[in-house]
């Protein structure tokens, strides 16, 4: 079989979609070595992306989420010749000569129609006729699955459940500090991993922390994450509750520095609206650190019980559960302990597995 897979995305954004195309793909070449895999890259992408002998990369002129794509990624595509088409990020050709298989990580673009910019909500507004248009869709969480078939009107049997995994590099570092003095980073410290945009709710966590700062003053609270979109609301709110001192934005922390960051953590905290996964929630745990998520969307299936659960817009909940946490290490052990055999259960061999079946079901081999 020859599958082409478009990881376009790389290079332009490195968010939970395409860190998902690029561990799918390896996975995929590593777990079916006779299987042919054409990885659609842009110029701005590293090259090479994969190497494997399986692996071939064809470069596509064609950025992500451009305004001629339905225009020239058919003719692009042309020159592959693939038996079937996976699109990571939702939005295929409309005309193809290939099947397609799409990935819809989530529909939070529906659900908070006002967490996005207008450009993403007119791209993204095209999700409704790529469901109807694709051979099959697979979505992250039964949670996405659901809102795909009571939003959307995809019919179960369209849909399969491929759920996301931490990478192996995401373990317990026992010593993580001389990572932490490369980012600026002291301990104690509460973390929070993500692009700062809307839909992740920072300011939930902010003014959370703001009612405990005085109680705990030795400890920061820690972003790293890039700036994304309307998000400078939060930057406003960390000056008006005089935090300038104890919150520190990192940006874009590079991989290599994430495992350290995670286990220097007394707490990770991860107040989002809404996930089609929570891919940080897992690495975390990959990493001995202890929980704190909100109990919206797909973050109670993917957390189970190992992490609390909170309300992601009660502030004073969030305030509770944090002023808990820093003062028990008993507590926080047991979560670290629970996460531990939490993430263990997610790999990304048994995402390819799913993925590949789905492609053997489009192509009828």
């Amino acid at each position: 079989m020859h599958v082409a897979l478009d990881l376009r995305l790389i290079g332009y954004a490195w968010g939970g979609t395409a860190q998902y195309g690029l561990q799918l793909a390896t996975a995929l070449a590593d777990r079916y070595p006779a299987a042919r895999l054409t990885v659609l890259r842009s110029r701005r992408a590293p090259s090479p992306l994969l190497d494997r002998p399986n692996v071939h990369e064809a470069l596509a002129l064609t950025p992500p989420h451009h305004r001629w794509e339905q225009t020239l990624l058919p003719l692009e595509l042309l020159r592959v010749e693939a038996d079937l088409l996976h699109s990571v990020d939702a939005i295929p050709p409309f005309r193809r000569r290939c099947p397609a298989v799409i990935t819809v990580g989530d529909l939070g673009f529906l659900r908070y129609p006002e967490t996005v910019t207008a450009a993403s909500a007119a791209y993204y507004g095209q999700v409704g006729r790529a469901v109807h248009s694709a051979e099959h869709i697979l979505t992250y969480s039964e949670s996405s699955a659901e809102d795909l078939r009571s939003r959307l009107e995809v019919p179960s049997e369209k849909i399969t459940v491929a759920p996301l995994a931490a990478d192996p590099s995401y373990r317990r570092v026992e010593q993580p500090e001389t990572a932490l003095v490369r980012l600026g980073v002291a301990r104690p410290y509460l973390l929070f991993v993500g692009t700062i945009e809307p839909r992740k709710n920072l300011p939930t966590l902010v003014k959370a922390f703001a009612t405990i700062a005085r109680e705990f003053p030795e400890v920061s609270l820690v972003v790293a994450g890039r700036r994304g979109w309307l998000e400078r609301p939060v930057f406003d709110l960390v000056e008006e509750l005089g935090l300038r001192q104890r919150v520190r934005f990192l940006g874009n922390v590079p991989g290599q520095e994430l495992p350290s960051l995670y286990s220097g953590a007394e707490v990770f905290a991860f107040p989002s609206l809404h996930e089609g996964f929570g891919l940080p929630v897992l690495e975390a745990m990959a990493c001995g650190c202890p929980v704190l998520c909100s109990n919206t969307s797909s973050l109670p299936e993917v957390a189970d019980d190992a992490a609390w659960l909170l309300s992601p817009t009660d502030v004073a909940a969030w305030a509770k559960a944090l002023r808990y946490a820093l003062r028990d290490p008993g507590v926080r052990a047991e979560l670290a302990a629970r996460g531990l055999q939490r993430a263990a259960r997610f790999t990304w061999r048994f995402t390819a597995e799913q993925t590949y079946e789905v492609y053997r079901r489009v192509v009828g081999t």
